[in-house]
């Protein structure tokens, strides 16, 4: 942690040198703004992303354990994080490449329910190869899931004025579904003998909803016809 620490202050203390004001000042945006939630798409969303987010880094915390307590090799189970996040960089490059093609909902919504299948087939794993390809997947298909948020923010913002008071707004709402997430699970789960199907449910129920809900938002907005970019 110590190390991650200094890698992060030398690179932020990099970018601050190179940051330069603008040269023009933007006028102060609305940190609060009570007529957001008259808006019943926003709503939807919101609450969908603060759902997912109750599930989202349960795997996260817990696939580590998982791989030990099941012995899988020492020389796979500690880089759990690294192979989410290998599988991550490729998908997020695909999220690049597909979004302006097919749209960020079209896009977010399958993936999310895609983690929580995931999630569930989490629950029969017993081999160290399912193991793996499980890890890389899930991370390929969640690694660019939080980083979306502002596109669909600005995609369901009639008002570009309200955008970053609306995103502001959905992303410290959901900051709660992190924050309260992974510990629930945690007193879910038996770790003497191992037993990890109630945490498992709980992360893969929570993710279900929250796409469902995307689905929701985005038939609120654009309608029921697949095939509409959004």
């Amino acid at each position: 942690m110590r190390t991650i620490g200094f890698i992060m202050l030398a690179l932020m203390g990099f970018g601050l040198l190179l940051y330069r004001p603008r040269r023009e000042a933007m006028e102060p945006r609305e940190l609060f703004s009570p007529h957001i939630f008259k808006d019943k798409t926003y709503l939807v969303y919101v609450f969908g992303y603060f759902l997912g987010m109750l599930g989202l880094y349960v795997p996260n915390f817990f696939l580590p354990s998982f791989g030990k307590h099941h012995k899988f090799s020492p020389s796979v189970f500690p880089y759990t994080t690294s192979f989410s996040k290998a599988g991550g960089i490729v998908g997020r490059l695909l999220s690049i490449c597909l979004t302006p093609r097919i749209g960020v909902f079209n896009l977010y919504a399958p993936r999310t329910l895609i983690a929580a299948v995931l999630i569930f087939c989490w629950i029969p794993i017993q081999q160290q190869g399912s193991f793996v390809a499980l890890v890389v997947l899930y991370g390929f298909f969640t690694g660019s899931l939080l980083s979306s948020t502002p596109n669909i923010v600005s995609a369901i913002t009639d008002d570009v004025t309200e955008v970053n008071t609306r995103l502001g707004i959905a992303s410290f709402l959901a900051a709660f579904g992190i924050l309260v997430g992974p510990p629930i699970a945690g007193t879910l789960l038996q770790v003497e003998p191992p037993a990890y199907l109630r945490a498992q449910v709980f992360a893969a129920v929570f993710l279900t909803l929250s796409g469902l809900f995307m689905i929701t938002t985005r038939i609120l907005k654009v309608g029921w016809n697949p095939l509409i970019k959004f």
